[in-house]
């Protein structure tokens, strides 16, 4: 009679695990507020580059997975600013690339104060970034781009600025258009 009591107590037991398992499968897959795949990719990243090894090579390959997937969300912004500060200016780069396709009108102030990066590269798409966010702070530090000392800086300015489409920019262009054929002449 024991045993009969014990084994029946323990299918019980078993099952009451099954279905509970079973249950919680179906809640979690039907909650939105379960991870989906990109908060699962997100919180990787952030591991690796906050508690992950701190080389170079570590970063740029966080950063790497992050630009290749085109996971962009707003939580992103605050976390990459910091970044912006990075020695390499290869991780600088991506995280400015990053920060203009998420558009997200926090990033203009960190990415003007970068328009004097020391890698060209950086200033190039610092002024493609500033171009992609629809904000009116872009303007002034496009226009403070059209005096810049590399060409390639300037026309990048001049382009976001024609994206932009901005009456404030009319002025500079000019000036700048006049004193481009007075030194070619």
């Amino acid at each position: 009679m024991w045993n009969k009591k014990r084994r029946w107590k323990m299918k019980v037991i078993v099952f009451v695990i099954c279905l509970g398992v079973f249950i919680g499968q179906i809640f979690l897959a039907n909650n939105s507020w379960a991870k989906n795949e990109e908060e699962v990719f997100l919180d990787d990243v952030f591991w690796r580059l906050l508690y992950g090894p701190q080389d170079e090579k570590s970063r740029m390959e966080a950063f790497l997975m992050l630009k290749e997937k085109e996971v962009y969300n707003d939580v992103l912004v605050d976390f990459l600013i910091p970044f912006l500060n990075d020695p390499n200016w290869q991780v600088r780069d991506i995280v400015v690339e990053i920060l203009g396709k998420i558009g997200d009108a926090r990033a203009v102030e960190p990415l003007s104060k970068m328009i004097d990066d020391p890698s060209v590269s950086v200033r190039c798409k610092v002024i493609e970034a500033l171009g992609k966010i629809n904000s009116p702070e872009v303007v002034a530090p496009l226009i403070s781009a059209l005096n810049n000392e590399y060409g390639e800086v300037v026309f990048k300015a001049v382009e976001a600025l024609k994206k932009i489409s901005t009456p404030l920019a009319i002025e500079p262009l000019i000036k700048l258009f006049l004193e481009e054929n007075i030194d070619s002449s």
